[in-house]
């Protein structure tokens, strides 16, 4: 691997064993190292405390009994997420930088090595399992490899520093802020121009900011300086009583749980070193990571702990991961891992819960796979009921344990169609109902905010045919107000079969028979829900009829009525329900039931003529009207041959009127019979 460094890795691995005679030395003087230093003049900006670590501190750095806990029963695991296609990814590459952003809710990575472009300044974000190009040529910095990047709190953004470029070691601080690239450097003079150094974000008031270490400086060599960014006042030198000695490669990460910047070194001897209270002090764990060059660090939030992964080794590259917990080292045993690697980018994911690794250079090619470090999700399936019927809904129930929320599930039914539903609470439920009867077996695939997967499937369920139902109305044809039977029939299905009727008015009603009377004239479509105990439910509908209540007058059609001629009558109808039924009453003590009759009088005077009418749903209707009879002088000798033509024509179709009434079924009372007079 190419560096931009005055002596290649493999060099200073030799130059490290030669330096290990000094082992003894060095070691009989860390006790000194060690000891509370002098407290100096802080730094503009920085409170700086002198002394031991205090008891909260020395408390904090006891062993996390959680983190314990989480490691001893669900162990995390190494998961590749890695998306597959073209541009899914940033490019294979080694020694790019990555960033946890809270504020934009996405992890950034940029720069770095690959075989297309060395050094490059693509600008990619991870979120949801996926990465996205966020590259804005216009306003990215320069390409760059070896550079130092975190989230400044402070900043609300990205903070980005140095690493070596077209134009060699750099010296530009950067801030992605919202999606956009803005240069900083203005700001005022800061660390030299250096490579591969190492910064995080300390958020304690000692420094209160982000804090970079070390790295190449040209014409300086490994650097020692440690400087912290303080927002608007730029870069600002810390300058504690010893700092760590010089050595290329070294990592560091802040720890909230022991409220201290962990850095690892990679040296035989002095490799953990803690800051705080704005001072450096070097830790004496019981067990460390063997030396190592180009690994990466990050803090979990899920073990409390500082994590470092891989790195090259005096044995070639490693896949090894060490958390930092209770002032030591732990190795942590994993299943899985990525393979052996050094110069990967590290983070957390959107989400601030999980580590997120991606890239580096192994020992035969550069890499573009992504991995997240977590407790592995899993699922499980239920479905209620377990025998549902057709058309009967079935709630399913994905039950997801661990990984990193949100989740989204896609269910799968077994009869070709599917859903999903995200959520960032575990269960996740979707309602669905089979239009078939059959075998069927469901299953459901989980995918967590890391992109993480899991699936469950359940046994197969079987789909029962529902319940049918056929529904009668009678009579179909009403009057207003008159009332309808309706009946509903079910068949199959669970019982008890339960029915629902909508009668297409707005109200409706409960049960198998039920009646019903229609306050307005019009056509209503009613229609019977049965369902079944399983809830599977059919329908049925029918279609009533309902007219208005009937009304009648009394027309005489003959122009003077006189004695001895016939006098034709019609009773004009609005409303009611045909068939009806006639009884007319001429007033001389006479009567007819057909619906346009002919009458003589035999003398003059005037008569009550009434006529009663019944419809089929047993609306009646009564007229009454005063028929003045002449004589026949008086009327003019009678009506002229071309009425009595018409009368007759009148009549005729009055009669056949009649015949067909006649004919038709009769329902309802009878018609009223006239009174005697």
């Amino acid at each position: 691997m190419a560096l931009h460094e005055p002596a290649s890795v493999r060099a200073r691995v030799a130059l490290a064993i030669l330096a290990a005679a000094a082992v003894l030395v060095l070691a009989s003087v860390a006790p000194a190292l060690a000891a509370a230093p002098v407290a100096t003049p802080s730094p503009a900006g920085l409170t700086v405390r002198s002394g031991p670590p205090s008891p909260s501190l020395a408390a904090a750095r006891a062993p996390n009994a959680a983190a314990s806990k989480i490691l001893f029963y669900f162990p995390p695991e190494w998961i590749n997420v890695t998306q597959p296609g073209a541009n899914a990814t940033p490019p294979a590459g080694y020694d790019g930088t990555m960033a946890f952003d809270p504020a934009d809710h996405e992890t950034i990575y940029f720069g770095g090595c690959s075989a297309a472009a060395c050094p490059q300044n693509e600008t990619w974000g991870f979120a949801g399992g996926h990465w996205t190009n966020l590259t804005d040529v216009r306003h990215a910095p320069p390409a760059r490899v070896g550079a130092s990047m975190d989230y400044d709190a402070n900043m609300g953004g990205v903070l980005l520093f140095g690493g070596y470029g077209a134009s060699g070691y750099l010296a530009d601080t950067w801030l992605f802020r919202h999606g956009v690239w803005t240069n900083l450097t203005w700001v005022g003079p800061g660390p030299a121009a250096r490579e591969l150094a190492t910064m995080t974000f300390d958020p304690e008031p000692e420094e209160n900011g982000s804090v970079l270490f070390g790295g190449y400086v040209p014409g300086v060599g490994y650097a020692t300086d440690t400087w912290v960014w303080e927002g608007w006042s730029g870069w600002v030198p810390l300058a504690p009583n010893i700092a760590p000695p010089a050595t290329l490669y070294s990592v560091m990460a802040y720890s909230p749980a022991a409220r201290a910047v962990v850095l690892y070194r990679p040296d035989l001897v002095n490799q953990t070193w803690e800051l705080y209270a704005g001072q450096w002090w070097q830790v004496n764990p019981t067990a460390e990571p063997t030396y190592r060059e180009d690994a990466s660090t990050v803090y979990d939030p899920a073990l409390q702990e500082v994590l470092l992964f891989g790195g090259t080794t005096f044995s070639g590259d490693a896949n090894d991961t060490w958390a930092f917990t209770g002032g030591t080292w732990l190795s942590l045993s994993t299943t899985s891992a990525p393979p052996v690697r050094q110069g990967a980018a590290i983070g957390l994911d959107p989400s601030g819960s999980a580590p997120v690794l991606f890239g580096g250079v192994g020992p035969a090619a550069y890499l573009n796979d992504t991995w997240v470090f977590e407790v592995p999700p899993g699922a499980s399936l239920t479905a209620s009921p377990s025998r549902p019927e057709v058309s009967a809904p079935v709630t399913f129930t994905a039950a997801v344990g661990h990984g990193t929320a949100p989740y989204t599930a896609t269910f799968s039914f077994g009869d070709g169609t599917r859903a999903a539903v995200t959520s960032s609470s575990s269960p996740l439920t979707v309602v669905h109902a089979y239009d078939a009867p059959g075998s069927f077996t469901p299953s459901v695939a989980v995918t967590d905010g890391v992109g993480a997967t899991a699936a469950a499937a359940m046994p197969a369920i079987t789909v029962a045919a529902g319940p049918s139902v056929a529904a009668r109305a009678g009579p179909s044809s009403v009057d207003v107000g008159s009332p309808v039977a309706f009946s509903a029939a079910g068949s199959s299905g669970v019982p008890p079969l339960n029915y629902t009727w909508a009668f297409g008015d707005g109200t409706t009603a409960e049960g198998a028979n039920v009646s019903h009377a229609y306050a307005a004239a019009g056509v209503y479509v009613a229609q019977v829900t049965a369902t079944d105990s399983q809830g599977g439910t059919a329908n049925a509908t029918v279609t009533v009829r309902v007219a208005a209540l009937p009304t009648a007058s009394i027309l005489v059609v003959t122009p003077s009525p006189a004695e001895g001629s016939p006098v034709a009558l019609l009773a004009p109808l609005s409303g009611g329900t045909a068939p009806f039924r006639y009884a007319w009453s001429f007033g001389d003590g006479s009567a007819s039931a057909f619906a346009a009759p002919l009458h003589t009088y035999n003398r003059t005077g005037t008569y009550t003529v009434q006529v009663w009418v019944n419809d089929s749903s047993g609306g009646g209707t009564h007229a009454t009207l005063q028929v003045t009879v002449a004589s026949v002088a008086a009327s003019g000798g009678g009506a002229p041959l071309w009425f009595w033509a018409a009368l007759a024509a009148l009549v005729a179709v009055g009669a056949v009127g009649v015949a067909l009434l006649v004919v038709l079924p009769r329902r309802g009372r009878p018609p009223k019979s006239p009174p005697a007079t």
